[in-house]
């Protein structure tokens, strides 16, 4: 009981540490004092402190700077999105799905912005990383398209200008390569698929958002489809 107290106690300091940031919208670099100050602050001891900026520390929301004592950190979403993964997919393999699903959502939801914002340079591009994926199919090296996927799909993301889609993107694709063993389906491309791929490539030239999307949601439903249907699996045999 003494240990929840503790630990609930070191939780609020950190809530109102986080907050006087906040209300005073403080900047990454902001001084925000001394641990010693902080304790005589908010009337707890500088153990209970250290233990809040820890988890703030954690975060990235506070950092220490030599000779000034804690200041503001600059936090960083998609870092700790990225450290938390992988005991997220450590868990259920239903986890696996819901990451499936994630991508789904960033892509497609992405198409209005990357179609209108992507330069011609990363249509051109789109175009090559197509056609060298179809010419390794005809090539019968599908295996070896894996990485030329993973680059067409995030270079889409970076088409919208937005680095936290992109780099998003670049982690949860990551992680899909590393598990691909998992799913019997992911991480093969088939002819259909390379074709599919030109055709997206030859939407974005034309800046024809609605076809991209149309191509795009079958593409990736085909992956996500897969994982539905192997969770359905494993529903089944636990019965």
């Amino acid at each position: 009981m003494a240990q929840r107290t503790h630990q609930t106690l070191a939780s609020q300091i950190a809530r109102r540490i986080h907050e006087r940031i906040r209300s005073e919208e403080l900047q990454p670099g902001d001084a925000l004092g001394t641990e010693l100050g902080l304790a005589e602050e908010f009337g707890v001891s500088r153990n209970m402190v250290r233990e809040a900026i820890g988890r703030l520390r954690a975060l990235g929301i506070v950092r220490s700077r030599q000779r000034v004592g804690l200041v503001v950190g600059h936090t960083d979403p998609i870092r700790l999105f990225e450290q938390g993964l992988p005991l997220f997919l450590s868990g259920e393999s239903a986890n696996l799905y819901e990451l499936s699903k994630l991508r789904y959502a960033l892509e497609i939801g992405a198409v209005n912005l990357a179609v209108r914002h992507a330069s011609d340079e990363q249509i051109n591009e789109l175009s090559a990383l197509a056609d060298r994926m179809a010419e390794m199919v005809r090539q019968g090296k599908e295996e070896e398209t894996d990485p030329l996927e993973e680059q067409f799909h995030s270079l889409i993301l970076e088409g919208t200008g937005s680095q936290l889609l992109s780099r998003m993107h670049v982690v949860v694709s990551r992680y899909f390569a590393e598990i691909s063993t998992r799913v019997s389906r992911y991480g093969r491309t088939e002819a259909p698929d390379a074709l599919e791929h030109q055709r997206i490539a030859e939407a974005f030239r034309r800046r024809d958002a609605e076809t991209v999307r149309a191509l795009l949601e079958h593409h990736l439903r085909l992956i996500l489809d897969q994982f539905e249907s192997e969770e359905q699996g494993a529903r089944r045999v636990s019965i």
